[in-house]
């Protein structure tokens, strides 16, 4: 819980950065277009920028290295990280350009106090300010909800048509759905393996029997139905909440009770 709090702070604090790197970048071409001196205001933005970045990237390395947290995840077997979005996003992505950009923004800063002149002062911090605003934009998971909860809600319970739905699925589909990319995300395969080892989720091994007694008052059918179509209701203890959430569009309900009858099948 600790840690989902501090990402979603994380995420929050986006935006202030973003005032005042916005505000920062067009004060500095404004100042060079029209050659102004270079002020106390311009000095002040460009400071905030510079401690504000770094606040935040300090944030992140430690958010980086929390255990079972979404870039942990991602380092534990990069092979197949490098498949999902969301871990190579997170696992290397989003690092990488943060880390070019704190430099960028660090070097404007720097040489915008060490300049001889205000052209020279405006013209380090509007190139290294805008191309570290390029980069800070193009690193933002803008994919993912704007306003996350800090838990998601679970849906506690399917309705009781979609109940009597999944005992009508085929496992013979769901297993062939099982190792077929869906909706242009990785094969369930590639997260998970047909044994109970573990790749970036849980093993498959036994989860008809996990499924049945995870949640109370839910089946298994039900628990692996909101599993598959809402997959942050229920995270499993230490594992990142790292599925992506587009499977309730990208598989129709056919295919989500297929796909339910085949992993009811993993009994041991």
């Amino acid at each position: 819980m600790l840690y989902e709090i501090s990402l979603l702070l994380h995420s929050y604090t986006r935006w202030l950065i973003m005032i005042v790197m916005v505000a920062a970048v067009a004060l500095a071409w404004w100042g060079l277009i029209r050659q102004r001196e270079w002020g106390l205001w311009e000095k002040r933005l460009a400071s905030a920028f510079a401690i504000l970045l770094s606040i935040q990237f300090i944030w992140g390395v430690v958010l980086y290295f929390v255990p079972n947290g979404i870039a942990q995840v991602a380092l534990q077997d990069m092979g197949s990280s490098m498949r999902v979005r969301e871990l190579r996003f997170f696992g290397l992505e989003h690092p990488l350009q943060m880390v070019i950009a704190l430099g960028l923004v660090h070097m404007g800063w720097a040489r915008s106090r060490k300049a001889s002149t205000s052209k020279l002062k405006y013209r380090w911090a509007a190139w290294t300010f805008t191309i570290a605003t390029i980069l800070i934009l193009s690193a933002i998971p803008w994919w993912r909800p704007l306003a996350r909860a800090i838990t998601s809600p679970a849906t506690t319970n399917v309705t009781a048509e979609v109940q009597v739905d999944l005992q009508a699925g085929d496992a013979e589909s769901g297993a062939a759905l099982f190792v077929q990319s869906i909706g242009g995300q990785p094969a369930c395969s590639t997260c998970h393996a047909f044994d109970s080892s573990r790749l970036v989720g849980p093993g498959m091994g036994g989860i008809a029997v996990r499924a049945s007694v995870r949640v109370s008052g839910q089946s298994a059918s039900e628990y692996l139905y909101t599993s598959i179509v809402n997959p942050s209701a229920h995270i499993v203890e230490e594992y990142a909440n790292v599925m992506p959430a587009v499977y309730a569009q990208s598989l129709t309900e056919t295919q989500v009770r297929d796909l339910v009858a085949y992993l009811l099948t993993f009994e041991e």
